[in-house]
């Protein structure tokens, strides 16, 4: 897939484990929003959905940003909103945050 009609997503913990690879590339052109493409990314990976608050949680058009996942673009996370920009090209990070002791 050219790079540049896609962005790639690298996988970490039980996101990893869910998709059952460390990168994914999804088909992107131009700008859109980061909400349009977690609801892309759950729907093409149902496992993955599941952590990131089901398939519920991604079905309508006024989802909210998931609790408890971090994405980094570049070495600096992105704002936590539905809104924020991103762009074919683009290589993110989904980091679930994991709490316990």
């Amino acid at each position: 897939m050219n790079a540049n009609a896609s962005i790639i997503l690298e996988l970490t913990g039980p996101l990893e484990r869910a998709v059952g690879q460390d990168e994914v590339a999804i088909a992107w052109s131009g700008e859109g929003r980061l909400g349009d493409l977690l609801r892309q990314f759950c729907r093409a990976y149902p496992t993955a959905a599941e952590l990131l608050g089901g398939d519920a949680h991604w079905a309508g058009v006024d989802a909210e940003y998931p609790a408890g996942i971090l994405v980094i673009r570049d070495s600096a996370a992105l704002a936590p909103k539905m809104e924020t920009a991103i762009a074919a090209g683009d290589r993110l990070t989904l980091m679930p945050l994991i709490s316990g002791g």
